[in-house]
C-alpha cells in the first residue's frame, strides 16, 4: 500500500485522542507526516479536548485531505478548534463531523471559517442539532464561499422557512454540485422553494431530498422544473410520500427531460397506478439509466413491464420491488 492510500482508522479505541498523541510516540509523526492523506476517528471518547489536539496537528500537517471525525461528542468547543484551523489550513478538502453535537454555536464557528477557507470542498454535518439558527449562519457564509462543492444538511431539524433562507444563495452559486437534505421538516413548501432555485441554478447535478414528506404537491413543483432543468442528473426522493399523483407528475417530466440519468423513488407508495405512469413515460425517455422504485407496492406483472422498458438497446437498470 502506498503512503497516499494509507488510511489511519481508529475504531472503538479506548484511549482518548490526547492520550494517543502524548503517550504513543508513533502518532506524533502526524504533525509533519507527508504521506497519510485520510484519517478516520469514530465512536471513541475523544471529546472537545481531542478535537483541540487534532486542530493543533492540522496547523502543521500539509498532507491530510480527508478527515472523518464522527460520533465523538466534540461539542461546540471542539468545533471551534477545528473551525479556527480551517481559516489557515490549505490542504483539507473533505470534512465529516457527524453526530458530534456541535449545535448552533459550533455551526457559527464553522460558517465563519467558510468565509475564509478556499480549500474545503465537501462538508458533512449530519445529526448535529444546528437547527434553524445554525442554518442561518451557513446561509450567510455561503454567499462568500466559492469553493465548497458538496453539502450535507441532513437531520438538522430545518423547517421550510429556514430551508428557504439556507438555499437562497444557490440561485447564483456556480460551485456547489451536490446537496443532501434528509430527515428535516421541509415539506411541500420547502420543495417549492427548492424548485424555484433550480430554475436558475446551473451547477447542481446531484440532489438527495429524502424523508422530507414533500407529498404530491411538493413533487409537482420539482417535476415542473425538471421539464426545463438541463443540469440535474441524479435525483433521490426516497420516502417522501409522493403517491401515484406525484409519480404522474414526475412521469410527465420524464417525457420532456433529457438530462436526468438516475432517479430514486424508493418507498413512496406509488402503487400500480404510479408504475403505469412511468411505463408510458419511458416509451419517450431515452436518457434515464437507473430507476429505483423499490418498496412501492407494485404487482409482479407491472415490474416485468417496467423491466422490459429498461431492457432495450440502452444500458438501463431497474431496481425491482421487494
Amino acid at each position: 500500500m502506498s503512503g497516499e492510500d494509507l488510511i489511519l482508522s481508529l475504531y472503538n479505541v479506548c484511549k482518548r485522542l490526547n492520550d494517543i498523541i502524548n503517550v504513543y510516540p508513533r502518532y506524533q509523526f502526524l504533525e509533519t507526516n507527508s504521506t497519510i492523506t485520510s484519517m478516520s476517528f469514530m465512536h471513541n471518547r475523544i471529546g472537545s479536548e481531542g478535537a483541540k489536539y487534532l486542530a493543533t496537528i492540522l496547523e502543521t500537517n500539509t498532507a491530510i485531505t480527508e478527515l472523518y471525525f464522527s460520533h465523538e461528542n466534540i461539542g461546540e468547543d471542539g468545533a471551534k478548534h477545528l473551525a479556527n484551523v480551517l481559516k489557515s489550513n490549505t490542504t483539507l478538502t473533505n470534512l465529516t463531523l457527524e453526530s458530534d453535537n456541535i449545535g448552533s454555536k459550533g455551526a457559527y464557528n464553522l460558517a465563519q471559517a467558510l468565509r475564509i477557507n478556499r480549500t474545503l470542498t465537501d462538508l458533512n454535518l449530519e445529526r448535529n442539532r444546528i437547527g434553524n439558527t445554525g442554518a442561518r449562519h451557513f446561509a450567510r457564509a455561503l454567499n462568500q464561499n466559492t469553493t465548497l462543492t458538496s453539502l450535507n444538511f441532513s437531520r438538522k431539524n430545518l423547517d421550510a422557512q429556514k430551508f428557504q433562507q439556507l438555499v437562497k444563495f444557490l440561485g447564483t452559486n456556480a460551485t456547489i454540485t451536490s446537496m443532501s437534505f434528509m430527515h428535516n421538516r421541509i415539506g411541500s413548501q420547502g420543495a417549492k422553494y427548492l424548485a424555484i432555485i433550480l430554475e436558475r441554478n446551473t451547477a447542481i447535478t446531484t440532489l438527495y431530498f429524502s424523508h422530507e414528506n414533500i407529498g404530491e404537491d411538493g413533487v409537482k413543483h420539482l417535476a415542473n422544473v425538471l421539464k426545463t432543468n438541463m443540469t440535474l442528473t441524479n435525483l433521490t426522493l426516497e420516502d417522501d410520500n409522493i403517491g401515484s399523483r406525484g409519480a404522474y407528475s414526475l412521469a410527465q417530466a420524464l417525457r420532456i427531460n433529457m438530462t436526468l440519468t438516475d432517479l430514486n423513488l424508493e418507498r413512496n407508495r406509488i402503487g400500480n397506478t404510479g408504475a403505469r405512469h412511468f411505463a408510458r413515460a419511458l416509451n419517450q425517455n431515452t436518457t434515464l439509466t437507473i430507476l429505483n422504485i423499490t418498496n412501492n407496492d407494485i404487482d409482479d406483472h407491472l415490474e416485468e413491464r417496467l423491466f422490459d422498458k429498461f431492457n432495450r438497446s440502452y444500458q438501463r437498470v431497474y431496481s425491482s420491488n421487494d
